[in-house]
């Protein structure tokens, strides 16, 4: 059946649009008052009981002195924040004068921008009452010294008036003047009422700062491939007429830590500038095209010192100015954080951007293993210290390669021995980059296998021997980069010195973390057999077996169950029958139930090449070329083929490889297609095969 509409219910769908815009307009209000209530500025609000609210069950106008004539009290009906208000009633009073009631604060520094947000309103605007609002400034006498006033005339009477919220809100804004020692909010009415709700009174605390940067390229501009200098005291001078001559001594002091960076805060409106204490020889202000004489500009990470004063290097003036400063340097509007300092050298001769790896550093005897330096350990006396580069990053000291063993052809940078205390120190500066240690562990010393195998974490007084082979403990690579290295508070030197990297080692029978026999193992038939035994297991969960070709980098291959709990001898075996050609490293990590573990001793296997061994393939993934190591017993004639995934050949190179090492290489792959593909070798003795990915 046709409904038939009546003209109520055609005009329905209007009155519930004009409901819903009345609703979303009262939820805006709504949303407007509630950000109004609250105090935005940094400061927080100054003021007590702002809004009139009760105090243990009670109404309360706590923190508000009353003057004059009339009463003042906490009530209800006109509240715009919380569930109460305050009222100056004169309706009752007798004589002439105002009703006042104020609040002082104290302790706001001069040139502050203070701002008062305040609800209020009249209830007969008709009547001349003068109600007055006003943002006082008063000397040490009490005697008003400046002020900002504003008059209440807004009168919105619960009864007739249909809109929220029925007082409105004022704001004063002004600068604490010189000689002011306190502020006074204050309200004051001659007649009827005035009512008061929500009082803000707040200030913005204002911060600059950033960062103190070494720039070896001296364009003047802090690069990715950069960092910051720690250690280097940074002053603050008040700049007054913004003449770029600080005005006096410094103000604050501070010391750039955490990557260069700076920050002073808690600071006034006004004029600055930034001076860095440099006494180091040789380093010096950047000169390049990225210096700026302007802070102001707000560009973050180029340099801002122009100007020489004594032992500083200081910017110009750079002024701050609450709800105007740069965003985009992750501090808001209330702070600068983009004056910035470059650092370069002007000559490397007496050391400038060379770091110093020594002084503190020790080698001492682990009494009970647990490979932290205890107060009662002894350091060790004569042990020879060496120090290595490692340019990749690999945690494998860099060496010329050859001979039978990592450490044939290994050649250290400098060599030192540890004094009476077991104290070792490199006397001579390096360049910045990554470096490994290494002890020549002692006769009846061993290894102890509690380590930090980062020793670029800056704890002191912990193991740092991670790896060993032969008599030789190394630790993992170390990078050292100029004035960022850890302070006094860590190691008792100053940034540019690194003194945390330790060797635990301890006598042979003395307690250690693990109770197991040593490991031993032998290459028989094509097979690593490798055996070990534990005297007594206690939580134990299983040993992880795990293989180098280097000494340095293992790689587990294979887990065998542990007892868990045993108090006799428990003998264990693992045999590995993919050894690689030469020496195989192996060593266990003996792992507890709870997560925790332990490392044997290393065990080293040689397997003798015969016929063609492929060792390795790179770059894989590939782009324009593919080169392949292998060793080879003979000389002989080799087939290097590359197939796509669908088996179709895509390219060949046959290439005559000697006896020993070799590089076969299959150039012009660059228009292949990304994907799978198959590189097979294959010589009259054998066939390689191993996949790639371009």
């Amino acid at each position: 059946m046709k409904h038939n509409f009546t003209k109520q219910e055609k005009m329905q769908p209007t009155w519930c649009k004009i409901l819903i815009a009345f609703a979303l307009i009262s939820l805006s209000f709504l949303q407007q008052v509630n950000a109004q209530c609250s105090c935005t500025g940094s400061s927080g609000n100054l003021l007590t009981n702002p809004s009139f609210e009760t105090s243990g069950g009670a109404a309360s106008t706590t923190g508000w002195t009353k003057t004059g004539r009339g009463t003042f009290s906490s009530t209800t009906g006109y509240e715009v924040c919380g569930s109460r208000y305050g009222l100056i009633d004169l309706t009752s009073a007798s004589g002439s004068g105002p009703g006042t009631v104020y609040q002082d604060v104290t302790g706001i520094p001069v040139g502050t921008l203070i701002t008062l947000n305040i609800w209020a309103g009249v209830h007969t605007q008709a009547l001349s009452c003068a109600p007055t609002l006003k943002l006082m400034f008063l000397n040490n006498s009490g005697v008003e010294i400046a002020a900002s006033t504003i008059t209440t005339t807004v009168d919105r009477d619960v009864d007739t008036y249909t809109g929220t919220p029925l007082l409105k809100l004022f704001t004063l804004s002004n600068t604490v003047p010189a000689g002011a020692t306190s502020v006074r909010v204050q309200a004051s009415v001659t007649c009827n009422y005035l009512k008061l709700d929500g009082a803000c009174l707040s200030y913005n605390i204002l911060n600059l700062g950033n960062r103190v940067f070494y720039d070896p390229n001296n364009n003047g501009i802090f690069d990715a491939t950069e960092h910051g200098m720690d250690g280097f005291t940074v002053n603050l001078y008040q700049d007054a007429n913004d003449d770029n001559v600080a005005d006096g001594a410094a103000i604050k002091t501070t010391v750039t830590a955490n990557g260069g960076l700076y920050n002073f805060t808690n600071l006034n409106p006004g004029n600055y500038i930034v001076g860095v204490v440099n006494t180091v020889t040789d380093l010096a202000s950047s000169t390049g095209a990225g210096n700026s004489t302007n802070p102001d500009n707000n560009v973050d990470n180029d340099d801002n010192g122009v100007n020489v004063v004594g032992n500083e290097i200081r910017s110009n003036a750079i002024t701050i100015t609450p709800g105007a400063e740069p965003t985009n340097d992750g501090d808001g509007n209330n702070g600068n954080l983009t004056l910035d300092f470059g650092l370069r050298c002007t000559s490397t001769t007496n050391g400038c951007g060379n770091v110093l790896l020594g002084q503190g550093n020790f080698v001492w005897k682990d009494l009970n293993g647990n490979g932290l330096k205890d107060t009662n350990e002894p350091g060790v006396a004569n042990v020879t210290v060496k120090l290595y580069k490692d340019a990749n990053g690999d945690n494998v000291p860099d060496f010329s390669g050859g001979g039978s063993t990592p450490l044939d052809n290994l050649t250290a940078i400098q060599t030192t021995t540890t004094n009476a205390q077991g104290v070792y120190a490199f006397t001579a500066n390096v360049t910045e980059g990554r470096y490994i240690l290494g002890i020549t562990l002692p006769t009846n010393y061993v290894r102890v296998l509690t380590n930090s195998n980062n020793p670029d974490n800056d704890i002191d007084n912990d193991n740092n021997g991670t790896n060993q082979v032969g008599s030789e403990v190394f630790s993992n690579g170390v990078t050292l980069n100029y004035y960022m290295e850890p302070g006094a508070a860590i190691d008792n030197d100053n940034t540019n010195n690194n003194s945390t990297v330790d060797f635990a080692i301890a006598l042979t029978g003395s307690p250690t973390p693990i109770n197991f026999t040593a490991l031993s193992g032998e290459y028989k038939n094509g097979i690593s057999h490798l055996t070990w035994a534990t005297l007594q297991e206690s939580n134990s969960s299983h040993f992880e077996v795990e293989r180098s070709s280097d000494g340095f980098i293992y790689t587990p291959i294979g887990n065998v169950a542990a007892k868990g709990t045993s108090t006799s001898k428990a003998d264990y075996l693992f045999n590995d029958v993919k050894a690689a050609v030469g020496n195989n490293y192996y060593r266990l990590k003996m792992l507890d139930k709870d997560g925790s573990y332990k490392y044997s001793n290393v065990v080293v296997l040689f397997v003798k090449l015969s016929g063609t061994v492929l060792t390795k393939i790179y770059p894989n993934p590939f782009v324009s070329k593919i080169e392949a190591s292998v060793l080879s017993d003979k000389k002989t004639t080799a087939t290097i083929m590359l197939y796509d995934f669908a088996g179709k050949l895509v390219a060949n190179e046959q290439q005559v490889i000697n006896k020993g090492a070799n590089i076969i290489t299959l150039n012009n792959l660059q228009a292949l297609q990304t994907g799978y593909y198959t590189i097979k070798i294959q010589t009259n003795e054998s066939v390689l095969i191993q996949k790639v990915l371009k």
